[in-house]
């Protein structure tokens, strides 16, 4: 049983990977990307990643940096941010949250929260026999002009034109802060049968 706790980095609090990757029997838990970072537990950029049997809770990516000049939105993926091609099997997601938006100086304009507290993908992602539940995306920036919105896709975000697949999969009891959307799910996905 792998253990990857309490990293913090501006991309994969707990693991950053550009490359073909298996993990089995790890438990991904209390890592931070900072800084707007995405990918709070795994950040997965290139390659192939497999987990397996694994556990990534309580992560959260990156709160937007406070500006004089703009600003910031929060870090998408509060567990996981996938841009590649990645295989999620017999895994728990669960009590992780994505970043909080900032605003400028003045607090003219919010930036956003981020989305996909559990998951965000924007690559090819497979979601076979697993749990997402108790993820919840985070408040986007108080601002006079224009309030930043809160994140979409507590359990996951999937980014238009990306692949999701979800077989056998509990999606259930995860949420969007305040005017957020998609509670579970946002995006398109293709559910292969058996899910809840």
């Amino acid at each position: 049983w792998w253990t990857y706790i309490h990293g913090d980095s501006t991309g994969g609090g707990g693991i950053y990977n550009s490359g073909t990757f298996s993990l089995f029997d790890c438990d991904i838990s209390h890592n931070t990307a900072y800084t707007s970072g995405t990918g709070g537990g795994i950040h997965h950029q290139s390659g192939t990643l497999m987990l397996t049997r694994c556990s990534i809770h309580n992560n959260k990516s990156g709160n937007g940096l406070l500006s004089c000049c703009r600003a910031q939105h929060g870090g998408n993926g509060g567990g996981i941010f996938n841009e590649s091609t990645m295989t999620v099997t017999n895994c728990t997601v669960s009590g992780n949250y994505s970043g909080t938006g900032t605003s400028d100086e003045y607090e003219e304009i919010g930036g956003n929260g981020g989305d996909g507290a559990g998951i965000y993908n924007r690559g090819t992602l497979n979601l076979i026999n697993s749990t997402l539940c108790y993820n919840t995306t985070s408040l986007g920036g108080n601002a006079h002009d224009a309030k930043g919105r809160s994140g979409y896709g507590g359990g996951i975000y999937n980014l238009a034109g990306s692949i999701l697949n979800i077989k056998n999969t509990i999606l259930a009891n995860n949420k969007t802060a305040v005017d957020g959307e998609g509670p579970d799910a946002w995006g398109a996905l293709d559910s292969q049968g058996y899910n809840l």
